[in-house]
This record gives C-alpha cells, sequence and structure tokens, in this order.
C-alpha cells in the first residue's frame, strides 16, 4: 500500500511542477520543477536510507535560494502591474505631503523627508531598469504640491495634488507655472 500511495504522490507532485513550469512560463517554473524532481528522488534514497539527513536540507536550502535568486524585479514586470506600482506610490506620497503640510504648515520641504526620497528612488530605479529617463517631477510651494510620474503602458502621467486631484494629467499640468494635475 505505501509504494501505491509514494507513486501517487509522486506523480502529482510531477504533475505539479510541470503544470508550475507551464504557467509561470519562466526561470522559477523550471527550478521548482527540478526541485520538485530533486526532492523526489532524494526521498527514495531517504527510503532507503542510502543518503543522511543534512544532504535534504542543504538541497532544499539550494533550491529555496535558487529560487530567490531568480524571482523577477520589478523592472521586468507586466506594464500594467508598473503602473499600477507607481499609482500607489504617488498616493503614498499624497499621504507623506499631508502628514508634512499638517506639521509644517507649508509643502516647502516635504521633499527633502526620507520616506519621500526612498519613494522617489524606487520610481526612478523603475524607469532606469528600462532604460528610460526619469519621467517623474515634483512642484512644491508653501501651499500647494504636484507630483507627476510616466505610466509606462499608456503615453500619459498619473498625478497627485495638494487639491485632492489624483488621476491622470498632461505635461502640460504639475509644472512650475500650474503646480496642480487639472484645472
Amino acid at each position: 500500500m505505501n509504494k501505491i500511495l509514494y507513486r501517487a504522490l509522486t506523480f502529482f507532485l510531477f504533475l505539479f511542477a510541470i503544470c508550475s513550469s507551464l504557467l509561470l512560463g519562466s526561470m522559477i517554473g523550471l527550478l521548482l520543477t527540478i526541485g520538485i524532481l530533486i526532492s523526489m528522488a532524494v526521498f527514495e534514497k531517504i527510503k532507503k536510507k542510502q543518503v543522511n539527513f543534512g544532504f535534504v536540507v542543504l538541497s532544499f536550502i539550494l533550491i529555496v535560494f535558487a529560487l530567490i535568486a531568480f524571482t523577477p524585479s520589478p523592472s521586468s514586470a507586466p506594464l500594467a502591474a508598473v503602473d499600477a506600482y507607481i499609482k500607489i506610490k504617488l498616493d503614498n506620497i499624497k499621504t507623506m505631503a499631508a502628514i508634512h503640510y499638517n506639521s509644517f504648515n507649508s509643502y516647502v520641504g516635504f521633499d527633502q523627508n526620507n520616506e519621500y526620497v526612498d519613494t522617489q528612488r524606487k520610481l526612478e530605479d523603475i524607469y532606469k531598469g528600462r532604460g528610460l529617463k526619469n519621467y517623474y517631477s515634483i512642484q512644491t510651494k508653501e501651499k500647494e504640491y504636484c507630483v507627476r510620474a510616466k505610466l509606462l503602458s499608456k503615453d500619459i502621467y498619473w498625478c497627485v495634488d495638494s487639491k485632492g486631484n489624483g488621476g491622470e494629467a498632461t505635461d502640460q499640468y504639475c509644472t512650475p507655472e500650474k503646480p496642480y494635475c487639472a484645472e
């Protein structure tokens, strides 16, 4: 009975590995397939008491490290996912600006905040990772600010400002003359 159960488990693990490799369509799927096949082989050796426990732990650690190493970065993510990430980061900036304004009664200087600078670097990395110039800008005045970033899947900018606007904007907004996203 144990032999039948083991073979069924092996078959389903192999089937899972192949399906995940096809669905993920990347190096992760391939590594997952290889990892599961190695696990099945190691399990067979453990059953026959031909291998020690340290080898099993080492093989699993190597598989985990390989999966982490080949995890895609944001610069290789689909454009729609990157656009969603950009929008979320701009919404975070809107929150940071509101907190700064409540503390200092001015937007001037909020772009020097450590959290803001970290967010700005993450946005710049997205553009640099795709070989693009920096499509990101900020305008601050005492009572107004706006931040815009170019979306990658469309030829438009996403903009947030001190008036509460948030959404698509053309390049005629969020400039020193017009520090807002829309009229």
